[in-house]
This record gives structure tokens, C-alpha cells and sequence, in this order.
């Protein structure tokens, strides 16, 4: 592998496993303290704005925000189950569709249709997430843990101008091999930070974000409002 490209996986063990969405549960969080003076606990739980009623609601990691948000899509209700899991992994475990499905079979005391329309109901409100949410969620989280937290963002710059790739164990969407796309959103944001002058809305910092990310353009009031009507008033 080129000295350009830096892998990392939160069970690889080397000093960059703070890039992945498990951190800070990482298998070898004293190699990041060591090479970047990050604690394991050094991190701040990403924060909502969009109503009062979330100004005080925390996530303890990028994983755990991530998941909840697509199942605010899929099930409101076993979105809270996540968001209260204790670990980035148990989050993880929990968003897996037969997981899922055999919670709602084991616990619905009215069963109405069966598994399979459940899969099918599932699979389609998945795709409307990948549709409007996927990468817009992905690049509000890595924005708040990598802008909030000094030591974080100084890690981050650490990792000079180099490619970015979270190692998979299969093809995906997110990792290598695959499209990497949770390395290419790291390389924007650590790009961004770096340009970063002057105080703007998160909305805004979201909308030039994901337009250098996808080259595509969503306004920020439009963003704003997607969040909201997902999201909402709790």
C-alpha cells in the first residue's frame, strides 16, 4: 500500500482509528492518545439545533447518530433503541435489517402482515433514506466530531494531504473495497476545516460541504428543512 493512502478500521490496530464512526470504541484508543494526544473520552456527543427540543439531545458517536437518523426514516420508535445502545458497535448491530426484523417479530403483539412485507416495507423506506439522507447525515456527523473537538480536528489535519480509507471486510459503499465513501467525506472535510473563515450556520457549512463532496448543490434552507420534517419536534 502507497505511504500516500492511510487505512484505517476501528479494529485495526494503529493511530488512526479515531477516523472511524466506532470512535471512541476502538480497539487500540492508547495509539491515538499516543501519536495525537487524543483521550478516548475526549470527544464531544454530537448535538442537535434544529428545535428546542433537541438542543440538549447528545449522540455518542457519529455511528450512533448515523443509525438513528436512517431508522427515523424506517421506525421512529426502534430509532431510540439505538440511540440509547452503549457502544458504536451495539448501534451497529442493531441497524441490521434481520436484527431488526426479528425484534419486530419477537415483540409486536399484533403481527400484522408478515416478515416479508415487513422486509419489503423496510427496504423501501431504506431507499428513501439513501435518496435524501445517506450522505447528508454521514457529512453532518463527521462535521460536528471533527469541528467541535480541537484534538480531533488536529488529528485529522495530521493526516497531511493523504487518501483516506476505511478498510472493509466486503465490497460496500462506505469502505474499501468499494466506493470509500466515508474516506473520500473525511478527505472534503478535512479540506474544508482547514479553508475554513468566519462563523456560519451548520446548515451552510452542510451545503458547501456536500456540494464538494457530490458536486451537486442543495441550498441551505432546503437542507434546514430536511432535517426538520425527518427530525421534527419531539
Amino acid at each position: 500500500m502507497s505511504s500516500k493512502t492511510i487505512i484505517f478500521k476501528s479494529t485495526r490496530r494503529n493511530q488512526w482509528s479515531f477516523l472511524s464512526n466506532f470512535w471512541p470504541h476502538v480497539y487500540s484508543p492508547e495509539l491515538v492518545a499516543e501519536a495525537f494526544n487524543v483521550r478516548s473520552d475526549d470527544h464531544l456527543m454530537l448535538r442537535f439545533r434544529i428545535s428546542s427540543s433537541f438542543k440538549k439531545r447528545r449522540f455518542k458517536t457519529s455511528e450512533h447518530f448515523y443509525q438513528y437518523v436512517k431508522f427515523k426514516v424506517i421506525d421512529p420508535k426502534y430509532a431510540e433503541l439505538i440511540y440509547n445502545a452503549d457502544t458504536s458497535l451495539e448501534a451497529k448491530q442493531l441497524s441490521g435489517k434481520g436484527t431488526y426484523i426479528n425484534s419486530w417479530w419477537k415483540n409486536s403483539s399484533k403481527k400484522r402482515g408478515t416478515k416479508k412485507k415487513k422486509q419489503e416495507k423496510f427496504d423501501r423506506l431504506h431507499e428513501r433514506f439513501h435518496d435524501r439522507y445517506r450522505d447528508l447525515a454521514m457529512l453532518y456527523a463527521l462535521l460536528m466530531k471533527f469541528s467541535r473537538s480541537g484534538s480531533l480536528k488536529r488529528a485529522l489535519f495530521a493526516s497531511g494531504e493523504r487518501i483516506l480509507q476505511e478498510q472493509g471486510r466486503f465490497k460496500s459503499y462506505w469502505a474499501v473495497p468499494g466506493d470509500n465513501a466515508l474516506g473520500r467525506m473525511l478527505m472534503v472535510v478535512r479540506q474544508y476545516l482547514r479553508e475554513l473563515e468566519g462563523r456560519k450556520s451548520v446548515w451552510r457549512h452542510l451545503s458547501t460541504i456536500f456540494e464538494m463532496y457530490s458536486g451537486n448543490t442543495i441550498p441551505e434552507e432546503e437542507i434546514k428543512k430536511l432535517f426538520r420534517d425527518l427530525l421534527g419536534e419531539e
